[in-house]
């Protein structure tokens, strides 16, 4: 079955006659990867001895940029219970640190692709070890496993227990609540029931003084266990937007960290994971330790095996960012015809589009030859004289 024409080649047969394309004496095959809002194209050489410069030193320098978390043990126990390690029940804690993480590389601009601002006079390589440091396996660290874990028993669940894709969210959202002032007023909207509301929104992040904003939205794509084919065209799209944070959840009853997605003759998720490898514990990250939570393997897996729970994670830098996001999701919800989550301004509304208009206050939907000048994503399939005024 294709699941979306527009995306997944499962008929490349028909694009490129089976053959692919030549491109300066080289064949060209649609195989490429898209890693949080950057692509990746892969090249093949059909009779030549040299190999044409591609994409996969650009592709392997941004995966071993990123901080994958793994089980650790032997660290010191977590509140009063006699657990030291989180082997076997602590993935979805791991892979909700990993997309905080690339939450936190974005805000302080150590993302090498996506830099939003500086971060005073330190390097990339500076900033990527700061924000590691705020996930040591210790309770000072305020995003440690102990911290997690400990909030959601808190919320219910007993320490060692494994958590739900809501659970992960509600927690991230309450630890960087506790920490907004060191991260500069850094906001977080959990939409725990797959329906983002303007109005509450609001009242977190007044849009005449808007701060930075991370939006993170528990989804069920189906019955479980396994996600209802019908969602995957809208959730490739999602990879190509420069704000998109990834996906928590994985398969059934194992969490990973979904980055991206390989597509050549089918479509592979590309994921960190945190069952890999059980480490020493992490109590401060140095030139060495750094090395532990750098992957060096590119991890994939069928899109058809991902679990129907998930959580959906979204940066936005500034008003101008969040604007686009409720645009281009909206887009991508419209086109498919089976919306993941949806806007509204309070209670829901029966027309989307004044939900929309009365958050906006004259907001307009730009043109697609708008967005291509200014270089924003659009999906694709979309004629020009789709987009209108709201």
């Amino acid at each position: 079955a294709t699941y979306d024409g527009r995306l997944l080649r499962y008929e490349i047969d028909l694009n490129l006659g089976g053959e692919g394309k030549l491109k300066d004496g080289y064949l060209l095959t649609d195989d490429h990867v898209w890693i949080l809002g950057e692509r990746y194209d892969l090249w093949e050489v059909p009779c030549t001895g040299t190999v044409p410069q591609d994409d996969t030193s650009k592709m392997s320098h941004r995966l071993g940029g990123m901080l994958r978390f793994t089980y650790r043990h032997h660290f010191s126990s977590i509140s009063n219970s006699n657990i030291t390690s989180d082997q076997g029940w602590g993935c979805m804690l791991r892979t909700g640190q990993m997309m905080l993480a690339q939450a936190f590389k974005l805000h302080y601009g150590g993302d090498p692709v996506t830099q939003r601002r500086s971060a005073g006079s330190a390097s990339a390589a500076g900033v990527d070890q700061n924000i590691a440091n705020w996930f040591c396996d210790k309770p000072e660290s305020p995003y440690s496993v102990h911290n997690i874990a400990q909030l959601g028993d808190k919320k219910g669940k007993p320490v060692g227990n494994w958590f739900s894709p809501t659970l992960i969210a509600l927690v991230l959202q309450e630890l960087v609540e506790q920490n907004s002032i060191k991260h500069d007023n850094l906001r977080v909207y959990v939409a725990d029931t797959a329906t983002l509301y303007f109005e509450q929104i609001e009242a977190i992040n007044p849009k005449d003084n808007f701060s930075p904003l991370l939006v993170l939205i528990p989804v069920m794509l189906g019955a479980p266990p396994l996600a209802n084919p019908i969602y995957f065209g809208s959730l490739l799209q999602f990879f190509h937007l420069p704000g998109f944070l990834g996906i928590v959840g994985g398969k059934p009853n194992a969490s990973l960290y979904f980055i991206g997605y390989h597509l050549d003759a089918s479509c592979q998720l590309v994921y960190l994971d945190p069952h890999v490898c059980t480490q020493q514990a992490l109590m401060t990250v140095t030139d060495a330790s750094r090395e532990t939570l750098r992957e060096s393997n590119f991890l994939t897996m069928p899109i058809t095996s991902l679990d129907s729970s998930l959580v959906l994670g979204f940066y936005c830098a500034d008003r101008a960012s969040f604007d686009n996001l409720v645009v281009t999701t909206q887009k991508i919800a419209d086109s498919s015809g089976t919306p993941m989550f949806t806007w509204q301004h309070s209670a829901p509304l029966g027309n989307k589009r004044e939900s929309l208009s009365a958050y906006c206050d004259g907001w307009r939907l730009v043109s697609a030859s708008e967005q291509e000048d200014s270089g924003e994503f659009k999906p694709d399939g979309d004629d020009d004289d789709e987009w209108e005024e709201i």
